[in-house]
């Protein structure tokens, strides 16, 4: 999967750039355009936060368990491993 496919990398790089509007408004001293696009960078942030706790993580302990029994395991896997041993 690519950079360009990847909805996390895709998110974080627009976070950052969003972020970077915002600080070049307040710089400009122009509140409204901050206030505004603080306001869509909060919303797209509680979204992502959203998206990774409703599906992300609960996909990822499925394949790969929870932290706790992670760490009482005491095994390093890889989660491709543990992927390709859970995949039909």
């Amino acid at each position: 999967m690519g950079e360009d496919e990847n909805w996390l990398h895709h998110d974080h790089v627009a976070f950052e750039a969003s972020l970077e509007d915002c600080r070049e408004a307040v710089e400009a001293e122009d509140w409204t355009d901050a206030k505004r696009l603080f306001s869509e960078l909060v919303s797209d942030l509680k979204l992502h936060m959203r998206i990774g706790e409703e599906a992300l993580y609960p996909t990822y302990e499925q394949v790969m368990g929870t932290a706790e029994e992670f760490r009482q395991s005491g095994l390093r896997r890889s989660p491709l491993a543990a992927y390709s041993r859970s995949a039909p």
